[in-house]
């Protein structure tokens, strides 16, 4: 083989060499910037379904009718400072909620095919018990409380669903408030 024949191959196979990287580093970083975000948006759901049992729990049972009126129940600990209207906007972001429904259709809906509360973006799916510690405050406003979860509330009163003595929800939702003030 001549030198530039030689010299061309190597070039050649430099530059596969360097697309591949390349490729691998790009596709390295997207996964965890997805995985970042979705992490993010696990967070906000945690942070907004709080709040909603919160609501329905401090206002007789009704379901809430904008972001605005539940916004008086962010964050979930006394200790915590409240959500900055920035904060706020970015929980809006990541979170959908169905204003526009009432608190019996909510109760109606099933953990599987809940679709009161829902991510915007890449999320990593709310764990099963907060939809159904969501879904029994619905029901006990409702009159629909029944079996096992009846009498559960999100404030910890009388919940057998504590995990090592703190609130259902306080070390993530506080993560995710305290990571996005920026």
């Amino acid at each position: 083989m001549n030198p530039k024949t030689r010299q061309c191959l190597a070039l050649l196979l430099a530059g596969c060499f360097l697309v591949v990287m390349l490729t691998l580093v790009g596709a390295v970083y997207l996964a965890a910037h997805v995985s970042l975000e979705a992490e993010s948006t696990l967070h906000a759901l945690d942070l907004v379904y709080d709040a909603v049992g919160k609501f329905l729990e401090n206002n007789g049972g009704t379901w809430p009718k904008s972001w605005e009126q539940l916004a008086t129940n962010l964050p979930n600990q006394s200790a915590s400072p409240p959500l900055s209207p920035d904060q706020i906007e970015r929980l809006r972001r990541r979170v959908r909620i169905n204003f526009d429904l009432t608190t019996a259709q909510v109760a109606a809906q099933d953990e599987e095919h809940f679709s009161a509360i829902g991510p915007i973006g890449p999320y990593y799916a709310p764990f099963r018990e907060t939809i159904r510690r969501l879904l029994t405050i619905a029901r006990r406003f409702t009159g629909k409380a029944n079996g096992p979860e009846a009498g559960h509330s999100l404030s910890g009163k009388g919940s057998t669903l504590k995990a090592g003595g703190r609130k259902p929800y306080e070390s993530r939702s506080i993560l995710w408030a305290s990571t996005q003030k920026r």
